[in-house]
């Protein structure tokens, strides 16, 4: 009996590979953002790897809802932005993992969604965290004869770009599914130096 399969229902390989850049993203604890990057060749992933702090240290999310806890919450909801909207908003099942009083996380979530929050986590994020591009190219070999490619979530910011293009010789191309909203310098570098760079669209 012959049985037909429908060619056209299968995923394709980028898609395949930017799905699981989403499911490796779940690792990360940013509470700004979460992504994750892959390195493949051919049909293999080589390596991956997720933004997030050094190894063994105080992840993200704990860090900054200790701080919260210790420096802004007060114990009534007129120490910050608080509303009743922020118990059942949907984002603040990503911070549950933290425990703790329901009121307090939602305070907090509030607090992570404000300008004092975006500019501490800013400078903190610069010391403290490592971005999924250059935990993936941790594993890899500047002397791999392979010609790999790395797909990620987001465009790689300019730090990324520069560790890339110091592994040129094994990274050939770079696929994206977003532009990082300062990497158009990114691009262009990467692009200079040889790299391709493919925005994908899914």
């Amino acid at each position: 009996m012959n049985i037909s399969i429908d060619t056209m229902n299968r995923p394709s390989w980028d898609e395949i590979f930017i799905d699981t850049c989403r499911v490796i993203s779940k690792k990360s604890c940013c509470l700004k953002v979460n992504t994750a990057c892959v390195i493949t060749y051919n049909t293999q992933i080589i390596c991956h790897g997720h933004n997030g702090t050094f190894s063994h240290d105080i992840e993200c999310d704990a860090h900054w809802y200790g701080y919260f806890l210790r420096n802004v919450y007060d114990g009534t909801s007129s120490s910050i932005l608080y509303n009743e909207y922020c118990i059942y908003c949907v984002d603040i099942l990503r911070i549950l993992r933290l425990g703790g009083d329901i009121n307090k996380l939602a305070a907090f979530h509030c607090w992570i969604h404000s300008d004092e929050f975006r500019i501490l986590h800013r400078k903190w994020s610069y010391d403290n965290e490592v971005h999924a591009e250059c935990n993936a190219l941790a594993y890899l070999s500047k002397f791999d004869t392979r010609k790999c490619i790395m797909y990620t979530l987001y465009s790689p910011c300019d730090a990324c770009a520069k560790e890339i293009i110091n592994y040129k010789n094994v990274i050939s191309e770079i696929r994206y599914l977003y532009l990082y909203h300062r990497g158009e310098n990114s691009i262009r570098r990467m692009s200079d130096h040889g790299v391709i760079c493919t925005q994908l669209n899914l």
